[in-house]
């Protein structure tokens, strides 16, 4: 046996209550009471008016005040019959007991079920029309007649896994619900709890009338006021697979309006399921499991709301209930009204379980097409918010609205799209600190790689040598005319007799080259865009023409002849290009080359020394411009011609989608 079952065997024990007599009558009741609460042998119907019953077929029965046609239905206690009211002539039903129930307890019952039914006249109770006893002395109720069936013959579950039942119909089931809600509001109203509600005890009559029936458990909750019958201490009465705890523990201190609203949600789990409550083997067991009252984990199926109201309404606890049953046919009619939300996030869900079909668990590996997973992400967002729009608490919307920008914002970070993820980010409706840093961290990693690129772009910029050609070219020139002009001029004073130049004279003209050189670069280099190769070469250049200064300065201190001066300096030249060959460009070896040549010629021709001078360092440096020029002619020839068959079109990948 388990803890709750010997919790709830203590209880009964306190009461006096043999489990081993429990049993349930023809509709399922259970009642037992505690010992010394036998009714008394005195018959509660001696004192009621007679009625003479007779049976509609029969011609002795002229007399009768009421004609018995045939049997509708039998209850625990008695039966139903179609009967004539002859007075009236009208057709009214008739509740009498069962031979075998004939007795002051069961009379006491039927009585009740009289006056309580009689005191409430409500469109959803039947009306009572007369109460009497028959020539026997037994108790006759006599009500109005009801051409309908009982309400548990009439529906199937709303929600199954197969899916909802229509719209018109979860309003058509729920509407009849609310309208035993009304009869129970104004039975409240009037200090009477019912205790036993369940489909079989609600009749739908030809025409959508629903009657709230049997109340023949039913009891104030006032005490001894008014002449209704109360509550009884120790009595164990009621269906238990719709029973409230406090009627399975018979703690009439707690029964009130509350127990009808826990009945109430009782009976809208079965209309939602299809399955009573309270289900397990043998009365005890199901008994124990209304004392205990665990709350109902509902399928994925069920509108959350829907479950919510039902668990509500049946927590074991009766101040954690709906107040009353007004206010549960409230939270019915809300849940109505939210109908064409709940429709919108359905319509979000599917599509958002499509999205997720379509990405997949891998987001790396996802290979559908992107306009097809945008476009299902906008349709499911879009049906989401509606939805909001429309009932603002609608939870499975939120939830369906958070779990779809959650899977594109991973989407969007999967594809780089940081600007798109971040606005996501921003729209979740709730916040999602791991995915705040994960994006964080993503940004963190772009912005490294853009920095790495960045530095690896002005790495290959820097060490481009095509960068700057033309300045580079124009500045070439510069610096063989200059070299040029001043040879030629030391050259023509030297052959007017004017002058005999020596290393003094070259040192100086050493200085104005580099001079030149400097001022040259620093202008072009302010004026267009450098990189770090071109400055190297061209303070190569300044250092070399800085390093001929110091070795004809080493010439004129060794005594050296100044012919021989000026062809090691040529050299040195031309080693210095033969360097930057080797180190910036090949095209240099043309400037190189002059410059070897030139101190040749000054070797071998030394009296037309100034001559080779100007001709060669000229030659030299306008070799090099002229290389750079026809490089660059030839970079704007091949940007303007044609692209081959094939060539600059769009790939597959690069295609528009």
């Amino acid at each position: 046996m388990s803890g709750a079952q010997e919790t709830y065997l203590a209880r009964l024990d306190t009461l006096g209550i043999d489990v081993t007599q429990l049993s349930l009558d023809h509709k399922g009741t259970v009642s037992a009471t505690m010992p010394g609460e036998e009714p008394s042998g005195q018959r509660p119907s001696s004192h009621l008016p007679r009625l003479i019953v007779g049976r509609a077929e029969a011609d002795a029965d002229q007399g009768a005040d009421l004609e018995l046609e045939q049997a509708l239905g039998q209850g625990g206690m008695g039966v139903v019959w179609s009967a004539n009211q002859v007075a009236l002539r009208r057709r009214v039903a008739v509740k009498r007991l069962l031979d075998d129930r004939v007795g002051p307890e069961a009379e006491a019952q039927l009585l009740r079920e009289a006056l309580v039914t009689g005191a409430l006249e409500h469109p959803n109770i039947v009306p009572v029309h007369a109460l009497g006893c028959d020539d026997d002395g037994r108790p006759v109720l006599v009500m109005k007649r009801i051409e309908g069936r009982p309400w548990s013959e009439l529906f199937e579950p709303l929600y199954t896994e197969r899916g909802a039942a229509s719209s018109r119909e979860v309003e058509h089931q729920l509407g009849i619900l609310m309208q035993v809600c009304q009869a129970l509001e104004f039975a409240h109203a009037q200090g009477v709890v019912h205790r036993d509600i369940k489909p079989d005890n609600v009749m739908v009559g030809s025409f959508g009338e629903v009657y709230l029936l049997d109340w023949g458990i039913a009891a104030s909750t006032r005490g001894g006021e008014g002449s209704l019958p109360s509550l009884q201490p120790g009595k164990l009465v009621g269906t238990p697979g719709y029973m409230a705890p406090e009627m399975a523990a018979a703690d009439i201190e707690n029964i009130d309006a509350r127990t009808d609203v826990y009945l109430l949600g009782a009976t809208l789990h079965e209309l939602v399921t299809g399955r009573v409550r309270h289900v397990a083997d043998g009365i005890f067991a199901t008994l124990t499991l209304a004392f205990e009252s665990p709350p109902i984990t509902y399928p994925e199926w069920v509108p959350r709301e829907l479950a919510e109201i039902c668990n509500r309404a049946t927590h074991r606890e009766p101040q954690r209930r709906h107040a009353s049953a007004r206010a549960l046919r409230d939270a019915l009619a809300e849940f109505l009204r939210h109908g064409s939300s709940r429709q919108l996030a359905e319509e979000g869900r599917v599509r958002l379980e499509h999205l997720e079909e379509l990405v997949g668990g891998d987001l790396r590996l996802v290979t559908a097409d992107a306009i097809q997973i945008h476009a299902l992400a906008s349709e499911g967002r879009f049906a989401f918010e509606r939805a909001l729009d429309e009932w603002e608490a609608n939870r499975d919307a939120r939830d369906g609205l958070q779990r779809l920008l959650e899977l594109m914002i991973r989407y969007e970070l999967s594809n780089g799209n940081l600007r798109s993820a971040t606005g996501l980010l921003g729209e979740l409706p709730w916040p999602r600190p791991e995915l705040e840093e994960e994006l964080r961290r993503a940004a963190e990693a772009k912005a490294q790689r853009k920095r790495e690129i960045a530095r690896l772009e002005q790495v290959r910029f820097d060490a481009d040598i095509d960068v700057f050609k033309g300045a580079r070219r124009r500045l070439s020139y510069l610096h063989g005319a200059a070299l040029g002009l001043a040879a030629l001029a030391l050259f023509g004073v030297r052959m007017l007799g004017l002058h005999e130049p020596g290393y003094p004279d070259a040192i100086v003209v050493c200085l104005i080259l580099s001079v030149v050189v400097y001022l040259g670069r620093r202008r072009a280099m302010a004026r267009h865009r450098a990189n770090e190769v071109n400055r190297r070469l061209f303070d190569s250049i300044l250092v070399s023409v800085l390093f001929v200064a110091v070795l004809f300065a080493v010439g004129l201190w060794g005594g050296v002849p100044f012919p021989t001066g000026l062809a090691m300096g040529m050299v040195v030249a031309g080693a210095t290009c033969g360097i930057m060959v080797v180190f910036f460009d090949r095209r240099l070896l043309w400037t190189a080359l002059g410059f070897v040549a030139t101190g040749v010629m000054v070797v071998a021709m030394p009296e037309l020394r100034g001559l080779w001078i100007a001709l060669g360092g000229f030659a030299s440096f306008a070799v090099s411009a002229i290389v750079w020029r026809e490089v660059e002619q030839g970079r704007h020839a091949s940007q303007r011609r044609p692209a081959s068959e094939g060539e600059g079109k769009p790939t597959f990948a690069e295609s528009p989608k």
